[in-house]
C-alpha cells in the first residue's frame, strides 16, 4: 500500500473560501492527508473545514511586519507534521511560505498565483520583487491563466519552465428550487416587465462599474424598466460613493440596487436576464464562469481571462472604456435571440468541458508529482 502525503494548503484569511473549501470536499482521501491552515485568527473558513473533519489551524498575523516571526511558528508545523507538499496562496502566505518550506526542507513547495498585474498597475514594486523572488524559489508555480503566466514570464522574469497553466475551476453554486423569476421580482421588488441584470463585484474602482451605469442609463432613456443588481463585498467606501453620486446625476437611484454580500448569489445570477463584468483586469475571473456555468448571458470586458474562460463566441465582449461599444453588444443580445440561446449553450459545454473542480484537482496533482 502506498504511503499518503500529507499536504498543506495555506492562505491569509479565514473568510469562507469556496475553492478552499471545494479543495477538501473533492481531495483524494486515498493518496492525500489534507491540513488547511492560515495567518489569521480563527473564523467562518475555520469553522467549516472542522464540519468536513480536515485538520485546519490559524496563525494571527494583525500586521505584515508580524509575518517576519510568525512564518518560524509554521516551520515548526512543516516538521512536526512531516509535510510532504505546501501549497501557497496569495502574496504573503507565498512570500514566507516559501522562506518556512525552505528552512523546513519541505520536498514541494507549490506556489498558485491567484493575480496577474495587480502589483505592477499599482506601482508596487516591492511586492512585484518578491512575487518573482517567491516563483523562483518554489519547486512549482501554477497560474490561473495564460495571461497571468505571460506577466510572470515578460514582467517578472520567472523561469518559464517553473510555470504550469491550471485554469480555476468552480463546484456549480449551491441553487434552490424555490427560488425563480418570481423570486427575484419579489425579493428586490423589481416590476414583472423589467430586465434584471446582475454584476458580482468587489466595489473598487479597476472594477470600472461606471460604465454599467451608463448603460443602465441608456436604456432607461429608451423608456425601458431596468434593474441592476450588484453583489459584493470588499467595500471601497469612496469608490462607492462614486457610484452612488453617479447614480443620481444619472437619476437611476432607483434603478441600482447595491446588496453587498449575498450567499444566494447562484440563485440571484441564474434567475437574472444577463450579467455584466466590466472590468479593466482580472487574473481569471470566476464570476465570468460561475455565470457561465449556469446558462446566464455573458457581457464583459475585452480582457485577456475573459477571452480564456468564454471566448468571444460566448460572450458579448465589449471595449471596458467605451459605453458606445457596450450599449451596441447589448442590443444584439436584443436583436438576436436565437444567437444568445447558441451562446448559453456553447457555454454550458465548454464549463463541463474544461472548468469543473476535479478536473482542476487532478492537474494539481500531477504538480504535485507523487
Amino acid at each position: 500500500m502506498v504511503q499518503k502525503k500529507n499536504i498543506l494548503h495555506i492562505t491569509n484569511s479565514n473568510a469562507l473560501s469556496l475553492y478552499l473549501i471545494s479543495i477538501a470536499k473533492l481531495y483524494d482521501k486515498d493518496k492525500y492527508n489534507l491540513i488547511i491552515g492560515c495567518f489569521d485568527a480563527p473564523g467562518p473558513l475555520n469553522d467549516e473545514l472542522t464540519k468536513l473533519n480536515i485538520s485546519n489551524f490559524n496563525i494571527p498575523v494583525t500586521s505584515n511586519y508580524q509575518y517576519l516571526f510568525r512564518f518560524l511558528k509554521l516551520y515548526r508545523l512543516l516538521k512536526k507534521n512531516k509535510i510532504d507538499i505546501l501549497h501557497l496562496h496569495t502574496f504573503y502566505p507565498s512570500l514566507f511560505g516559501v522562506l518556512a518550506g525552505k528552512l523546513a526542507k519541505t520536498k514541494k513547495i507549490i506556489v498558485t498565483r491567484h493575480h496577474a498585474d495587480y502589483h505592477i498597475l499599482k506601482n508596487k514594486k516591492i511586492h512585484s520583487f518578491f512575487d518573482a523572488w517567491a516563483a523562483n524559489h518554489c519547486t512549482s508555480v501554477i497560474a490561473v491563466s495564460e495571461w497571468t503566466k505571460k506577466v510572470m514570464v515578460e514582467q517578472e522574469h520567472v523561469k518559464e519552465t517553473k510555470i504550469r497553466v491550471i485554469l480555476n475551476g468552480i463546484i456549480p453554486l449551491a441553487l434552490k428550487e424555490t427560488k425563480n423569476k418570481d423570486w427575484i421580482r419579489k425579493e428586490f421588488n423589481i416590476s414583472s416587465d423589467s430586465l434584471v441584470f446582475t454584476c458580482v463585484s468587489r466595489l473598487f474602482p479597476e472594477k470600472n462599474l461606471e460604465l454599467v451605469l451608463q448603460l443602465v442609463s441608456l436604456i432607461k432613456k429608451e423608456n425601458k424598466n431596468i434593474t441592476l443588481l450588484i453583489c459584493g463585498d470588499g467595500l471601497n467606501g469612496a469608490y462607492h460613493k462614486k457610484l452612488i453620486g453617479l447614480c443620481k446625476t444619472e437619476n437611476i437611484q432607483e434603478n441600482v440596487l447595491f446588496l453587498g454580500f449575498r450567499n444566494d448569489v447562484g440563485d440571484i445570477l441564474k434567475n437574472s436576464d444577463a450579467f455584466l463584468h466590466p472590468s479593466l483586469g482580472e487574473s481569471f475571473g470566476f464570476a465570468v464562469l460561475e455565470a457561465m456555468s449556469l446558462g446566464v448571458p455573458i457581457f464583459a470586458s475585452n480582457i485577456p481571462s475573459v477571452h480564456e474562460i468564454a471566448g468571444k463566441d460566448i460572450a458579448y465582449i465589449f471595449d471596458p472604456h467605451s459605453i458606445a461599444d457596450l450599449y451596441e453588444k447589448y442590443k444584439q443580445w436584443v436583436n438576436d435571440p436565437a444567437a444568445a440561446k447558441e451562446r448559453i449553450r456553447k457555454g454550458i459545454e465548454r464549463y463541463n468541458d474544461q472548468f469543473t473542480f476535479k478536473k482542476m484537482i487532478s492537474k494539481y496533482e500531477e504538480v504535485y508529482g507523487f
